[in-house]
């Protein structure tokens, strides 16, 4: 990476380590969506007793069915909110691991080396294969120089192909410094 830095390409490499963790996060935040979208489809009935119906309408009369009714209404909005909030983890979670498998599939792609160097960021960073030298000699049956080569070559490609996050981490951390 000859124009980067060593953060530069740290940054990559902790982006690319996380990748198999946000998938783990999608999965648990589709399984908190379903839960509360169940929970509001069927609310708790310390929640919706004296209420007749969702509608708005309060048929138990006087102040205490009011007060029911706003506790319902405070609670609906709660669970919205929260509904929103998790909806909206989920989405930025599935565009970075959809970044992820499309850079990859492109640098796979790339003439001569690209297919090698997709593999060593997928076995690495991914599947998580320790030491380098299982990767290199038992998977790829490459030299160990053309297997660094090979792997500086392909941060260099990912942090080219996504300036948006890098670079935008980059920002972030000096906001925080000043």
């Amino acid at each position: 990476m000859a124009d980067t830095t060593r953060d530069d390409t740290q940054r990559v490499k902790r982006w690319l380590y996380s990748i198999a963790t946000t998938e783990q996060a999608i999965y648990n935040l589709e399984m908190a969506i379903a839960d509360l979208r169940a929970k509001i489809d069927n609310p708790p009935t310390h929640i919706v007793s004296g209420i007749s119906n969702y509608s708005g309408m309060s048929y138990g009369g006087g102040e205490e069915g009011g007060s029911k009714q706003q506790c319902f209404s405070e609670w609906l909005e709660m669970c919205e909110n929260r509904l929103s909030f998790l909806e909206h983890h989920m989405d930025r979670h599935r565009r970075k691991v959809e970044q992820y498998r499309q850079t990859l599939e492109k640098l796979k792609q790339e003439p001569r080396w690209g297919y090698a160097a997709g593999e060593i960021i997928r076995k690495k960073y991914y599947c998580k294969v320790r030491p380098d030298q299982a990767i290199y000699a038992m998977f790829l049956f490459i030299s160990p120089e053309w297997y660094y080569k090979l792997h500086k070559r392909a941060l260099r490609y990912f942090f080219d192909v996504l300036p948006d996050v890098f670079l935008m981490q980059t920002e972030k951390s000096t906001v925080l410094v000043q």
